[in-house]
């Protein structure tokens, strides 16, 4: 899984970008990455599966669940406050379990389009 990442050990929140579908975490990391990166935010653009740069072998299944289940993964072990900020069709399933889990999140945001 690729990951563009703008890593901050003492950034006050983690901000996971999660692309929709026709996109990918490079266009994300462009609109929001960096922008918040540079205010001081650690930021972290993945590029779901057959999307992107992420590789997926020749005749893998993938399935909307692997995206829920990596948006529910993503971002490892919460010790610090984490929003999840997705958009389009495909992220909000993907992202509706890291804000609904036990692990610290400080919010979550949605877009279409």
């Amino acid at each position: 899984m690729h990951l563009d990442t703008y890593r901050n050990p003492d950034a006050p929140v983690k901000v996971i970008l999660l692309h929709g579908v026709g996109t990918n975490g490079r266009q994300m990391s462009l609109v929001l990455g960096r922008p918040l990166a540079e205010r001081g935010y650690e930021t972290i653009a993945i590029d779901m599966p057959t999307y992107g740069v992420t590789e997926v072998a020749d005749g893998a299944l993938v399935t909307y669940d692997d995206w829920v289940r990596l948006g529910s993964d993503s971002g490892g072990p919460r010790a610090w406050p984490t929003v999840v900020r997705w958009c389009s069709t495909g992220s909000p399933r993907a992202g509706w379990r890291p804000t609904t889990s036990p692990r610290s999140t400080a919010g979550s945001a949605a877009s279409s389009g």
